[in-house]
């Protein structure tokens, strides 16, 4: 995640109190994360759908994940025969 996020020109952190991913605008990242309702879990990403979503193995099921704020050209459209 971090190569992708980088690659976008994104600023990466980590959160130590919350085992957490941060990513943001560069100078904009928060000094923890703000809501008590975020949950961590580990994962394996196992394949890339496109260049948003991702395939994932969490907790031993097989889970599809969107990045959302990464903005990229779909690589399959059915309309066109891709």
């Amino acid at each position: 995640m971090r190569f992708v996020a980088e690659a976008f020109g994104y600023e990466v952190g980590w959160d130590e109190g919350r085992q957490a991913v941060l990513i943001g605008p560069p100078g904009q990242l928060p000094k923890t994360v703000v809501s008590e309702a975020v949950k961590t879990v580990q994962a394996e990403i196992t394949g890339v759908i496109d260049g948003d979503t991702v395939a994932e193995n969490i907790n031993g099921r097989e889970e599809k994940v969107r990045l959302i704020g990464v903005n990229t050209p779909e690589i399959a459209h059915s309309g066109l025969g891709i």
